[in-house]
C-alpha cells in the first residue's frame, strides 16, 4: 500500500484554527510511527512542529529551581544549539549528549537541533541537564512519545558511553520538584538513596540513557 502525503505549512494549520501544541505533536508523532522520521522532514520541512518539553531541575548557589527543556528539531543545515545563559558545563553538554546517544544505539537527528533552557533569564550551572537534553532531542526525534516524559522531572549527567552518573545536590532539587507539586523523579542509580529521602517523592533510579529510554 502507498502512502501520500499532502505537503503541510504550518501557516496552514494556523490558519485552520488549530492552535494547540498537544494537537502538532499528537499528529506529527502519529506520522513518525508510519512513515519514519527523515520521510516526514522531507514532506513537511522546516513548517512543521518537532517540539518536546522536558521537566529538570539544577542547582544555583544555595538553592534549586526549576527548569524546562525545550528540544526543538527543524528541517536545515545539521547545527546543535543551546540557547538559554547555560554555563559552559552546560554548553559543553552538546559533545556529551551526541556521543551519548550515538553511543547507546540511537540515531543523532541529521537536522537543525536548538535547545532552550527555560527560564532564559536564570544561569544553569553543572551537569544535571545532560540527561533531560538527551530525552528531549529523542522525544523530538520521534524515539519516544512526545508526551512520555510529562509526569516526570529527569536528572542526571551522561558520559561519552551513555552510562548515567550521579549529580551533586540531588536532594535539594528533589525535595525542591516535590514542594512545586512534582512527584516522579529519573535520577542516577548512584543518587537514589539520597532522592527517596525527600518525603513525597516517587524515585526511578537509571544506570544508562537507553534505561531511561526504556522505563519512558
Amino acid at each position: 500500500m502507498s502512502l501520500y502525503i499532502k505537503r503541510v505549512r504550518l501557516s496552514d494549520i494556523w490558519d485552520n484554527g488549530i492552535t494547540n501544541i498537544v494537537i502538532y505533536n499528537y499528529f506529527r508523532e502519529i506520522l513518525t510511527q508510519s512513515i519514519g522520521y527523515d520521510i516526514l522532514l522531507q514532506n513537511f520541512g522546516g513548517g512543521f512542529i518537532v517540539f518536546s518539553k522536558i521537566n529538570t531541575f539544577v542547582i544555583s548557589g544555595a538553592r534549586a529551581f526549576a527548569v524546562t527543556v525545550e528540544a526543538d528539531i527543524s528541517r536545515g543545515i545539521p547545527d546543535f544549539e543551546v540557547v538559554g545563559l547555560g554555563s559552559e558545563a552546560v554548553r559543553e553538554a552538546r559533545k556529551r549528549v551526541r556521543a551519548a546517544i550515538v553511543n547507546q544505539g540511537f540515531s543523532f537527528p541529521q537536522s537543525r537541533v536548538v535547545l532552550n533552557l527555560a527560564p532564559a533569564d536564570i544561569r544553569k550551572h553543572g551537569t544535571s541537564l545532560d540527561l533531560p537534553i538527551a530525552i528531549g532531542i529523542l522525544s523530538s526525534a520521534g524515539v519516544l512519545p512526545v508526551y512520555a516524559a510529562e509526569k516526570f522531572s529527569i536528572i542526571g549527567e551522561l558520559s561519552l558511553s551513555g552510562v548515567i552518573r550521579p549529580v551533586k545536590g540531588i536532594f535539594s532539587m528533589v525535595a525542591c520538584g516535590v514542594k512545586n507539586g512534582v512527584k516522579n523523579f529519573i535520577v542516577p542509580y548512584d543518587n537514589a538513596e539520597e532522592a527517596a529521602l525527600a518525603e513525597g517523592a516517587a524515585v526511578y533510579p537509571v544506570k544508562s540513557l537507553a534505561e531511561a529510554v526504556r522505563l519512558l
